[in-house]
């Protein structure tokens, strides 16, 4: 059985996260920032909402 650091979608994301730079700690994230971020992590889609929105609340 082949190692799990072996299978192919395991070398695919090591690959992808090589390429991301590492953001510095001062950073602000932004939904622009983390939207780029995520897709190029391989996300077909991602959205963000505000944590205030009153719909999310209990």
């Amino acid at each position: 059985m082949p190692k799990f650091d072996e299978h192919p979608t395991v070398k695919s994301f090591y690959k992808k996260v090589a390429k991301v730079d590492v953001l510095p700690q001062t950073t602000t994230l932004d939904a622009t920032l983390l939207r780029d971020l995520c897709l190029e992590m391989g996300a077909d889609d991602v959205g963000f909402i505000d944590i205030d929105r009153p719909e999310i609340t209990n």
